[in-house]
C-alpha cells in the first residue's frame, strides 16, 4: 500500500499516528525518522504521505524536497506540516512543493486523524483516472455562432461559459458570458454579424483523458481553474472535469 513517513522525535506523536493508521485497516508501512541525515535513505517513490513534526527544522526539510523535485521534476506527495507558527518563508515554499495541510500545535487527535484520512484519499487519486468521472455531455458552442446566438444559448442552458469546437470536434477556443457581455455595445447593432471565432479566447488550457485524478487536481490548482476541458488521444473534445467533480469523488470514497 505504500509507506507513511513521520519526521519526529516525539513519542506521543508516534503513538497517536500508529493508533490512527492501524484503525484504518490498511496495509500501510509506518516509518519514523529521528535524524535529519536518515532522510536521504528514504525511497521517495514509495511514500504516500509525509508528516513533518514541529520539532524538525521545516525549512531544511523543504529544501531537501525542493532538491528532489528539481532532480526528478515531480513530487506528487501529500505533506502535513505540524507547526506552532507558520512562517511566511515556509508557507510559500511549502505550497510550491505540494504541502496540502497544516496542523497548528497544540491539536486534537480528531484533527490529526481527519487530516491523515483526507490526504490518504487524495493520494489514492493517483490510482484513478479522469475517464472515470468526466462529464461527457456538455453544452457546446460552434465557431459560426453569433454573439447574440451565443448569449441566448448560454442563458437558456444556465451556464456561464463553454468551449468552442469545430465540426470535427476539435477545441478552437473558449468564451464566457462575461466575455460576450463585454461586447454589449454590439448587441445593439452587429450582434448578428460578429461570430464567436472573432471574439473567443483561442488559447485554452486542456488535459487529456490519461491524466490521473491527482494530476488533474494539481493542474486545476496550479492554474487557478475551476474546471478544464478534456481531450482524447486524437485531441478530440470529450468533456469537462472540475474541482467539484474530484472533491465529490473523494467524499464518496468509502
Amino acid at each position: 500500500m505504500g509507506t507513511i513517513v513521520i519526521l519526529s522525535s516525539r513519542n506521543q506523536l508516534k503513538k497517536e499516528i500508529k493508533e490512527i493508521i492501524y484503525s484504518l485497516n490498511n496495509e500501510y508501512t509506518i516509518k519514523f525518522i529521528d535524524n535529519f541525515l536518515d532522510i536521504n535513505k528514504i525511497d521517495m517513490n514509495n511514500i504516500i504521505l509525509l508528516i513533518i513534526d514541529k520539532d524538525w527544522n521545516s525549512v531544511n526539510i523543504l529544501n531537501f524536497l525542493e532538491n528532489y523535485y528539481k532532480q526528478f521534476n515531480q513530487l506528487n506527495l501529500p505533506i502535513i506540516l505540524i507547526k506552532e507558527k507558520i512562517e511566511r518563508e515556509t508557507l510559500i515554499k511549502a505550497e510550491k512543493l505540494g504541502v496540502r495541510s497544516y496542523i497548528l500545535y497544540p491539536y486534537t487527535l480528531k484533527n490529526l486523524n481527519d487530516k491523515i484520512v483526507e490526504l490518504l484519499k487524495i493520494k489514492d487519486l493517483s490510482n484513478h483516472y479522469v475517464s472515470e468521472i468526466i462529464k461527457r455531455e456538455r453544452i457546446l458552442l460552434r465557431e459560426n455562432y453569433t454573439i447574440r446566438d451565443s448569449l441566448r444559448y448560454l442563458e437558456s442552458n444556465k451556464i456561464s461559459g463553454s468551449v468552442v469546437i469545430s465540426d470535427n470536434n476539435k477545441i478552437l477556443g473558449y468564451i464566457s458570458e462575461k466575455d460576450l457581455l463585454s461586447f454589449v455595445s454590439l448587441l445593439l447593432s452587429d450582434s448578428d454579424k460578429i461570430l464567436l471565432s472573432d471574439v473567443m479566447v483561442k488559447e485554452v488550457l486542456i488535459i487529456d483523458i490519461n491524466y490521473t485524478l491527482l494530476d488533474a487536481l494539481n493542474f486545476l490548482s496550479k492554474n487557478n481553474l475551476k474546471q478544464v476541458p478534456v481531450v482524447d488521444n486524437n485531441k478530440n473534445y470529450i468533456g469537462l472535469v472540475s474541482k467539484y467533480d474530484i472533491i465529490n469523488y473523494i467524499l464518496n470514497q468509502r
